[in-house]
Order: C-alpha cells, then structure tokens, then sequence
C-alpha cells in the first residue's frame, strides 16, 4: 500500500516469498509503501522513498536521460555476513554511467560493508547495462536492512 492506498501499486511474486510492489509517483514527496502478507508487515515495511521532480533532460549526445528507476531484490532486506547480496537495478534508458547507488549502514556511509569497487570510492559495482545487479558484502552483523541512496 503506498500513502495509505492513496497511489495505484502493483505487486507480483519474483521468485518464492519474494515480492515486487511497483508504482509511478505523481507528487514529489515522499512516498511511504507498507508491505503486509497475510496481514502481517513484512520485514523492513514500512520504507519512505523521496520523489523529487525532475523532468528528462539531454545529454550533449542527444541521449534522453530517464529519471525512473526501481530497485529489487533479497539484498534489500537482508544481508547475511561475510556473503555477497544483491538487488537489481532497472529503468528505462538506464545506462551503467547513469547508476551510482550507495550503501548506508547504522550511522554512516558503510559502516560494515565493503564496496567491490577501486580507488576507496564506496559505490557498488554495476555488473550489467540496462536490467543492472548490484552486490555488496556486510562484514559484520548490523540490526537493521541496508539502506540504498
């Protein structure tokens, strides 16, 4: 339900007990989704996403630039210890150069997770164009879920 079933949303089922909720913002707020099964919350519900409003813009290639974007995956939710966790990122025109996602922890950029990228930067490396996953290794157990900005 997103701002208390104010705004339209799709759910489907990804793989088992794991669930996509969609939906297209049409004010720039921010957005609360709550997320119930069997009338319980699921876990890390309810998640507040700011929307700001951007139009597309043009790059000096002439290329559009999409603003939409969608995250997915287990590693939103969890990420186990020492093991690598993903989520995938997708949108519309999206190109491996328009995605910089970073991991937030308890208090700070990072605290406890390890990037799989260079120069000490903590973004997480983009393995695919378009239809993008993004992995990253938590290297001590922390309460709650990764926050991605």
């Amino acid at each position: 339900m997103i701002n208390g079933g104010r705004v339209p949303c799709r759910v489907r089922e990804i793989v088992n007990r794991q669930y996509k909720a969609v939906f297209t913002p049409t004010q720039s707020i921010t957005h609360t989704i709550e997320m119930r099964f069997n009338g319980e919350e699921v876990a890390g519900s309810p998640w507040h996403i700011p929307v700001e409003d951007r139009p597309e813009r043009r790059h000096e290639t002439n290329r559009t630039t999409s603003y939409y974007s969608e995250l997915s995956g287990a590693g939103l939710v969890r990420a186990p210890v020492n093991k690598v966790a993903s989520f995938e990122i997708t949108g519309e025109g999206l190109e491996t150069n328009d995605i910089q996602a970073k991991i937030y922890g308890k208090s700070s950029l990072v605290p406890g997770f390890s990037s799989k990228t260079v120069d000490n930067r903590k973004y997480l490396k983009v393995l695919m164009v378009a239809n993008s996953r993004c992995e990253f290794c938590r290297e001590e157990t922390a309460d709650t879920p990764p926050s991605i900005a």
